[in-house]
């Protein structure tokens, strides 16, 4: 199903530009700029005027409103890879249905917009009801969107684990898009939190899904050997190890006390690398927390700090140490024992990123939180999350369970490649 892989595809790489994006409206604390939702400023979130998007005085605007845009097209992408895997018009009668309806919100669109821009420029009337009627069309737009989707979804996937998937991906986003929008309504920095940590997953969802429903995962020289060696428990901590790292980077950018215009937050409550305000373990104490806000307060010319934003931030650093080690030891052993294209490309690509992620970390402390650094270095781990995971299915999926191969028929060629299978990953051990 060529369409499916592209569409699965689609949502994962446009999930990327996402997490970009939102990791800039926290950098440049443009996470309320627009501050209703799911209108901005009154108007339906389609209708937005361009002045107030993209002026010159729209600042944190651009930023919140883009994010808020990407969001619907990569909701649309996950939508458009699920009914593609379900078909709503398979049949001949639902495709003539979806087919009208798609017809007619297309009109109506077309007419109520036509009649309301009419109306405004006119002056007859207020801008307020003009508000009011950008919903309308607004809403004429997207079912003519839906409906148009489902008329040209006439495939059906036969594999059902992967339709219900999908599924779960869909409901995965859509629950990504209302925590970031209860986040603005309700001005709540739980769910900033939860927003900036759960899309993040997300995205290594999404590319998860991609690989199960691409022509690699079909046609896979899967082995008919379950021995993988230390390959899927390895794969399976890197991801939990980048997953807690993600979460403590998280929980510094969102910290309550973070001012990028003082320097106060978790961010910057230790302002030198590699040393800890120059001793190899950070303030202990009220004593020695004391002394550093007043290093802090007249050498730095930046906010105090506390004992608990320093120690997340030693805790962070500790972690990517860690993780750092860590991935470039698993890349070294795919190298030398599973020589295989399938996991020594995403192993080279996880140790080449996380010397640019630690690397990114030491210039976001080093240069005080440049916004842009700070972005980069968090959409950098996003990035890791995701080759993980992929490392992950890739090496369960060339080595199986042996669950799943007991229904495997034991025919001339399994035994070979067992046999085969069998005696290469002795040689590779013994070697």
């Amino acid at each position: 199903m060529p369409w499916l892989r592209a569409a699965t595809l689609v949502t994962a790489l446009f999930a990327f530009p996402l997490i970009w994006l939102g990791g800039l409206v926290t950098s440049h604390a443009a996470g309320m700029s627009v501050p209703d939702w799911p209108n901005s400023y009154g108007y339906n979130m389609f209708a937005l005027p361009f002045g107030q998007w993209l002026g010159e005085y729209a600042g944190g605007t651009f930023y919140e409103h883009t994010h808020r845009l990407l969001g619907t097209v990569v909701g649309l992408a996950a939508y458009t890879a699920s009914m593609i895997a379900w078909g709503p018009s398979k049949t001949g009668i639902w495709r003539r249905r979806w087919g009208r309806l798609a017809l007619i919100a297309s009109v109506l669109f077309v007419v109520t917009l036509a009649v309301s821009w009419s109306l405004r420029s006119h002056g007859i009337v207020t801008e307020r009801a003009y508000q009011r009627s950008t919903h309308v069309f607004a809403g004429f737009a997207m079912l003519a969107v839906v409906s148009f989707v489902n008329w040209l979804c006439r495939s059906f996937d036969p594999v059902r684990w992967r339709r219900w998937l999908l599924v779960a991906l869909l409901g995965a986003v859509s629950l990504q898009g209302l925590m970031g929008g209860f986040r603005v309504t309700e001005i709540s920095l739980t769910l900033a939190r939860l927003h900036g940590i759960f899309g993040q997953m997300v995205f290594a969802f999404a590319a998860i899904v991609a690989v199960l429903c691409s022509k690699w995962w079909t046609f896979a020289p899967r082995h008919t050997w379950t021995d993988s060696g230390w390959l899927k428990p390895l794969t399976v901590a890197a991801v939990v190890l980048i997953s807690t790292q993600l979460v403590l980077g998280a929980l510094m950018r969102h910290d309550p006390k973070r001012d990028p215009s003082s320097g106060g937050g978790a961010g910057l409550s230790i302002p030198d690398w590699p040393l800890h305000y120059g001793k190899i373990l950070p303030p202990t104490n009220a004593e020695q927390l004391s002394k550093v806000n007043d290093y802090r307060r007249w050498e730095l010319k930046i906010g105090a700090t506390t004992l608990g934003q320093i120690w997340l931030q030693f805790a962070h650093r500790l972690t990517a140490y860690a993780i750092g080690t860590f991935l470039i030891g698993l890349t070294i052993y795919v190298f030398r024992q599973h020589r295989h294209r399938s996991l020594t490309i995403p192993a080279a690509l996880l140790a080449g990123l996380v010397v640019t992620q630690i690397t990114l970390g030491v210039l976001t402390v080093l240069w005080r939180k440049p916004a842009d650094v700070a972005t980069l270095h968090q959409a950098c781990g996003a990035l890791l999350l995701m080759l993980a995971s992929v490392l992950l299915v890739r090496a369960f999926r060339l080595y199986p369970s042996a669950a799943s191969l007991r229904g495997v028929p034991a025919t001339p060629d399994t035994i070979h490649d067992f046999a085969q299978g069998a005696a290469a990953g002795a040689a590779l051990r013994t070697r």
